[in-house]
């Protein structure tokens, strides 16, 4: 474990202080330098001119406020008499820093700065092994489902956040991965009750069709025949239903969403039901105050209800009808569709809207299993929700629609 910006500031802290410590020398001995040579050539004016030593050191204190460019043009002037021009010896030689100190500085920057990499080299190697290591898991969990990743943990914020987001994006592909697994489980499944929905009546119309063979009777004929013909119908009504599902679930449904009272559409539906299962009363109770106008296609709306009325009046006892109730409140319509029948189980109850599925108490009665799935699509198009309560004596289905469709 390491701590790279703790490496990174120390390093700095290191070139910083080290840098200072080799100016301070340099300065140090520049100075210590210029004032030995000044004292020297103070000694030398006292040796010469004893009695104007005072003035002359005055006066260079006093130059040294004064316009230098002006005594410097002097001083080369007066050097260039007695030969110390610029091709002559440089008389100040001394009092000029030595090349040999920028040299040292600059060792020292350098030494500085090899340390400098020295030191940050590691950690970052180690970012680069843990990168790597890490591209190497990815590469090698790719080859198992679901992956399983293996990360390192650091306390370099960045590459504890790289590992986050690859652990978040590796749980993204899991569950991508699982949901693929359903789907394929699905699919078979649905090839399954396809292939047994279908097999069903075929085998039906198979045997009426080898039975017609060896007969002569017009009645047995006619039998024969009309069951064929149920037969087919049952395939066909299997297979549009299959499609308004395939077309509902690939969005390809433009739903006509116009202004109707539903308390019409529902009055069509209860005079279809007792037309259709004569020995059933079904009974509507609403309040005649109300306005139940609203948004809604009315073709696939009452499409969805009249499979969920059916699927009542299926499953209801023979001398029991269904009820239908209707209630507005300030956001919403509720529709309760009830029968009074052998009910559903309570483990049952969760999966009676998907598709195909039937319960062991209802193998035997006649239905796809597709009816109250195509129901439940199009009640939520509408914005809207249904779900099912039951008991052993009954069952409600209950829809909730909203007033405003958005």
């Amino acid at each position: 474990m390491f701590n790279y910006k703790r490496r990174v500031l120390l390093s700095f802290l290191v070139c910083t202080i080290t840098l200072c410590l080799l100016q301070t020398v340099v300065y140090i001995n520049y100075t210590k330098n210029t004032m030995h040579d000044f004292i020297c050539q103070v000694g030398i004016i006292y040796e010469e001119c004893p009695q104007k030593t005072g003035s002359i050191i005055n006066k260079i204190n006093k130059y040294q406020y004064e316009d230098q460019d002006l005594v410097y043009a002097k001083g080369q002037e007066a050097l260039a008499v007695y030969g110390y021009g610029t091709n002559s010896i440089n008389y100040f030689k001394s009092l000029t820093i030595s090349s040999y100190h920028y040299i040292f500085l600059i060792l020292g920057l350098v030494i500085c700065l090899t340390l400098l990499g020295i030191y940050t080299k590691r950690p970052a190697t180690k970012i680069a092994t843990i990168i790597c290591d890490l591209i190497r898991n990815i590469e090698l969990s790719m080859n198992t489902l679901p992956i399983q990743l293996e990360t390192t943990i650091t306390n370099i914020p960045v590459i504890n956040e790289l590992n986050a987001q690859i652990i978040s994006l590796v749980e993204q592909l899991n569950h991508q991965i699982e949901l693929l697994k359903r789907a394929q489980a699905d699919r078979t499944v649905f090839i399954e009750n396809i292939s047994h929905q279908i097999k069903t009546p075929l085998t039906c119309i198979s045997l009426d069709l080898e039975l017609l063979s060896n007969v002569n009777s017009p009645d047995k004929i006619a039998i024969y025949t009309d069951s064929c013909y149920t037969q087919i119908d049952h395939i066909e009504a299997l297979i549009n239903r299959l499609l308004k599902i395939g077309k509902l679930e690939s969005g390809k449904i433009h739903y006509e969403f116009l202004e109707h009272n539903l308390l019409d559409t529902i009055n069509v539906l209860c005079n279809s039901l007792e037309a259709k299962y004569s020995g059933k009363k079904v009974t509507l109770s609403y309040d005649p105050e109300d306005s139940y106008i609203i948004s809604y296609d009315i073709v696939w709306l009452y499409e969805a209800l009249d499979n969920i009325a059916n699927n009542c009046y299926l499953y209801s006892y023979d001398n029991q009808g269904i009820e239908l109730e209707l209630t507005r409140y300030d956001s919403y319509i509720k529709i309760i569709l009830r029968d009074h029948g052998i009910g559903i189980s309570t483990k049952d109850l969760p999966n009676i809207f998907d598709r195909f599925y039937r319960s062991d108490q209802t193998k035997n009665q006649e239905g796809f299993g597709i009816g109250l799935n195509l129901a439940k699509l199009v009640i939520e198009d509408h914005h809207g929700s249904i779900f099912a309560q039951s008991d052993n004596r009954s069952t409600q289905f209950i829809i909730h629609l909203p007033l405003i469709i958005s």
